[in-house]
């Protein structure tokens, strides 16, 4: 079996999320914090054979990266890696040892939509990176009828901002769902952004590019209606 770049990249950008990911048969794979805040999926063009767990992802990629073009063969205890003359047996880890998320696709109910390029994506990260701003806040007035997404310091009233208009909407109250930079791990895509109200306040991210979606919770002081 082959792996191709496109599922290394998903790999490598899951593994900010979790260090350990829990492999389950088929083409699905998944991820969630060891704290049960940020989740991840994606449906990537391999078939993996069977579940196994690998505890160090960042590592297991590493491991592939010393290989051009290798070939993976996936045994009952680990995977052999190999590339021409060269090989390595990589081994599993127990499961019990990775925090996984449940092998389902979440079904949401979702009050709000709208969508942000991957320019958006893009400035919005580098402009808190620049400005070393903690949050990214949705939000819209009710007079005014329109989304805006921010980054910003809530907290701050004096705080340096950058701000990008995303859409319109048709409720007639206020609302601003607040984000911790640190919860975004997306990768650089057009993305169709949910906010979902049950259960809980979660923002789903989700690209058709990559068949890849990101759930990231709201933080203290998001509010609806005022």
């Amino acid at each position: 079996m082959k792996m191709c770049d496109k599922t290394i990249k998903i790999l490598k950008n899951f593994s900010s999320i979790n260090q350990s990911m829990l492999f389950r048969t088929g083409s699905t794979i998944r991820t969630k914090s060891a704290l049960d805040t940020i989740a991840a999926q994606a449906v990537v063009e391999e078939m993996f054979p069977f579940e196994f767990g690998i505890y160090d992802l960042n590592q297991f990629l590493s491991v592939i990266s010393l290989f051009e073009d290798p070939d993976f063969d996936f045994q009952e205890n680990h995977v052999t890696i190999s590339s021409g003359e060269s090989s390595s047996n990589y081994y599993y880890t127990d499961k019990d040892m990775i925090v996984a998320p449940k092998n389902v696709t979440p079904e949401f109910q979702k009050t709000l939509g709208f969508n942000l390029t991957e320019s958006d994506v893009k400035s919005l990260i580098q402009a808190a990176s620049v400005m070393q701003l903690p949050n990214i806040v949705i939000e819209s007035e009710a007079d005014k009828q329109e989304i805006v997404i921010t980054a910003r310091d809530p907290k701050n009233p004096t705080s340096n901002n950058f701000t990008k208009k995303v859409g319109e909407t048709m409720l007639d109250t206020s609302f601003k769902y607040v984000l911790l930079v640190d919860n975004i791990k997306l990768l650089p895509h057009s993305y169709d952004v949910s906010i979902i109200s049950d259960p809980g306040m979660i923002v789903e991210f989700s690209s058709k590019y990559d068949k890849i979606k990101y759930w990231a919770p709201v933080e203290q002081g998001s509010n609806y209606g005022s």
